[in-house]
């Protein structure tokens, strides 16, 4: 087994010292370290030793010859090897290697690359196995994308596809990608693993399974084998997605033990498509810290689980744990909503700052418009269960009747339930609350004598209580303003984060593997090779 990454970190325990060999690139660039991480943690889920520390790697006997074609560059994850791909596939060659696993990849085509790996593969029996990348786009990889390389998809603890796991013709194979736990880079105990996410990940499972069918099936035909070995491979794997290959997981998910039964009865048939687990979100209805905008359906979008999934958590989960799209989720009989019942206190007053941000226009109403009452009600469980809340699929009918808060319950208060008012009062902005935050907003002002204890003071947004609220006294006639996500968090779905929780500009960090053939989150990409 050949692994052409950022080098290995030998010392490692969780490795068999013997079992590992390697070229190095230059003077200074030594297979045996790896600074980046990247190539230690794919080596690990090849061949992590099998003991009780640390992670047993999927054919853990496998012998592993690096080349390390990662060491400049921030944290050593920038291409340094002058010979390039086709030089380190060559060193593999050299040592006799049968599989190639290379997680790493760019968009430029080569012919000379690609006839490259087209005589490794049809004159000498070597299978490349290559990541499908992590662009959440049908984009083509390469060296993924060329015909002879194995091209692979990653897909999450529920066998569902990775959200950013790239889709296309060529891709014919999907193995686990998602929070993948393997061998630390510098660790010298052996049980500091490493969690990456990426197409990075899967691409030595597949790799390691090829290493076993080769271990136990080569013949002195090395040409014959390398086709039985991939058909086989391809034949048995779960089949996902649309019946047979798809773009998405390829010929399927992975299976070494069917593979194996499949070449030793000489039966390598396709087996039927088996059905998905069923998922459901946990706890049903979801959303992160930002609010209901930022729902499960919103991280099923592009690339958001990998970008923002492991973030702004709620409800005690991130979306990465609690949406079946990223990965979360659980099998098996759907959970209850996130209604408690158990009653909550009213708040007490303390002033605090005001927000630094102004709120931003909204359409104006038409006359006659159903307005919940009082507005920005919630029930007695707390905010998160508003009118928007009861109006997702049945909570009005289970819920609207219990649960009071503000002296009515949902189906008093919210229009969405058949209550409200028609009015033509607005409260002006709407999504009013004074200078102490959400909790003083205009319904709490609709609590007993807090307009006149209260109404004059607190200002926020440039308006008083007894200016912004209907229930006050204030608000406007049809033409409203708007706060899109609170005073301090202007944002838009289409521009998740843009602000965080005291208005500063949120940024990613910048990390070893950050780019689209590492951990799946977005920024520059650490192991996109040179053209």
């Amino acid at each position: 087994m050949c692994v052409i990454d950022s080098g290995i970190y030998r010392a490692s325990p969780d490795f068999v010292t013997a079992n590992l060999s390697g070229d190095d690139t230059s003077s200074t660039i030594l297979w045996s370290q790896d600074t980046c991480k990247h190539g230690t943690h794919c080596s690990g889920t090849i061949a992590g030793k099998n003991d009780s520390i640390g992670v047993v790697g999927v054919a853990y006997d496998a012998k592993i010859h690096s080349i390390r074609v990662f060491s400049s560059g921030t944290n050593g994850c920038g291409w340094s090897y002058a010979s390039g791909l086709i030089g380190a596939s060559n060193l593999c060659k050299a040592a006799g290697a049968k599989v190639i696993s290379m997680s790493l990849g760019g968009g430029g085509a080569s012919t000379t690359e690609s006839n490259q790996f087209q005589s490794l593969y049809a004159n000498d029996g070597i299978l490349s196995v290559a990541a499908a990348g992590n662009g959440a786009s049908s984009a083509y990889s390469y060296p993924a994308s060329y015909p002879s390389v194995m091209s692979v998809a990653a897909v999450d603890s529920n066998s569902n596809i990775a959200s950013f796991s790239q889709f296309n013709d060529q891709v014919d194979i999907a193995a686990p990608g998602v929070s993948t736990k393997s061998v630390n880079s510098g660790d010298t105990t052996g049980n500091n693993v490493l969690t990456y996410s990426g197409t990075s990940m899967a691409t030595p499972h597949v790799a390691a399974v090829a290493a076993l069918l080769f271990a136990k099936f080569s013949t002195s035909s090395p040409k014959q084998d390398v086709i039985n070995i991939r058909n086989a491979i391809q034949v048995t794997a779960q089949d996902r997605g649309t019946a047979g290959r798809d773009n998405q997981f390829g010929y399927g998910i992975v299976k070494a033990y069917d593979a194996y039964q499949c070449l030793s009865t000489g039966s390598c048939v396709a087996q039927p498509p088996v059905a998905p687990p069923p998922c459901t979100d946990n706890p049903v209805g979801w959303y992160d810290i930002d609010g209901p905008t930022y729902s499960c359906s919103w991280y099923a979008q592009g690339s958001n689980c990998a970008t923002y999934g492991n973030s702004y958590a709620n409800f005690g989960k991130t979306a990465n744990q609690a949406c079946c799209v990223c990965g979360g989720g659980i099998t098996g009989p759907a959970p209850s909503p996130v209604v408690a019942p158990t009653p909550t206190k009213a708040p007490t007053k303390t002033p605090s700052r005001t927000p630094s941000r102004s709120p931003s226009k909204s359409p104006t109403k038409s006359p006659g418009v159903c307005v919940d009452n009082p507005q920005g009600w919630y029930d007695i469980d707390g905010p998160t269960y508003s009118c928007p809340w009861y109006a997702q699929g049945s909570n009005c009918a289970t819920y609207g009747n219990s649960y009071a808060n503000f002296g009515k319950t949902a189906n008093q208060a919210c229009c969405a339930c058949g209550g409200g008012v028609i009015s033509t009062c607005t409260d002006n902005p709407v999504g009013w609350y004074d200078s102490d935050g959400p909790t003083y907003s205009c319904a709490w002002y609709a609590q007993g004598s807090n307009c006149a204890s209260y109404g004059n003071v607190y200002a926020n947004f440039g308006k008083t209580a007894n200016q912004a609220c209907c229930v006050c006294g204030g608000g406007s006639a049809y033409s409203a303003m708007s706060l899109q996500s609170g005073g301090n968090q202007m944002k838009t779905a289409g521009d998740k984060k843009q602000y965080n929780g005291n208005g500063n500009t949120k940024t990613n960090k910048s990390c070893s593997n950050c780019g689209p053939y590492g951990s799946g989150n977005s920024g520059t990409n650490p192991l996109h090779k040179g053209s």
